[in-house]
């Protein structure tokens, strides 16, 4: 009867030992499986730049409808006018930690924002007209479980087309805008929704 109840007693103590320490590792293995985009799909983010397809400063919302692949859509402002785009971004490599999910990006953007010319010579005057461009670029992106979102590159702005708004110069109008810029930004946002488990 006494080995019996040593044999219980060591039985329930083993028990007590040890389901603390099984349940003690089910939670750092979930708690510490890698972050992923997909986790925090939604990003609002104010995007500061130079030619960037929201202009020098603008805001855009973007979903990640996997690790791999975010679209999204935006306005800003340039020095010129107000900037819309739309944007694709697909992302080359991706790794991560158990908070933090980085990536390497190829975005590309298109882009359209009002171009303004001013001259005098002869007839001064004002020329203005709506430009449309595409942007591509290399980013390096991060996102953190608690919704922090960072992003930065650089890249290159090509003029593919213009519509005339309005004429008012005379005999020479300004030179057309110029069909290729640098660019460079960096992106700095938040996820409002709430991460995926």
């Amino acid at each position: 009867m006494l080995t019996k109840t040593r044999f219980m007693t060591a039985v329930v103590l083993g028990l007590v030992w040890i389901c603390p320490l099984a349940a003690r590792a089910q939670t750092q293995s979930t708690t510490e499986s890698p972050m992923r985009f997909a986790d925090r799909p939604l990003s609002i983010n104010l995007v500061l730049g130079v030619a960037t397809p929201t202009g020098e400063a603008g805001i855009t919302a973007e979903y990640s409808f996997s690790d791999r692949f975010a679209a999204g859509v935006g306005a800003g402002e340039s020095l010129l006018g107000i900037q819309l785009a739309a944007f694709g971004r697909v992302r080359l490599v991706t790794w991560g930690r158990h908070d933090t999910a980085h990536g390497l990006d190829f975005v590309a953007a298109f882009s359209t924002g009002e171009y303004e010319g001013i001259f005098f010579s002869g007839d001064s005057g004002t020329w203005k007209e709506r430009a449309y461009w595409v942007q591509n670029g290399i980013d390096y992106e991060h996102v953190t479980r608690s919704g922090f979102h960072f992003a930065t590159g650089i890249g290159v702005a090509v003029l593919v087309g213009s519509s005339d708004v309005r004429q008012d110069c005379v005999d020479s109008c300004p030179k057309p805008p110029q069909s290729v810029w640098p660019t460079i930004h960096v992106t700095f946002g938040f996820s409002p929704s709430a991460p995926r488990r």
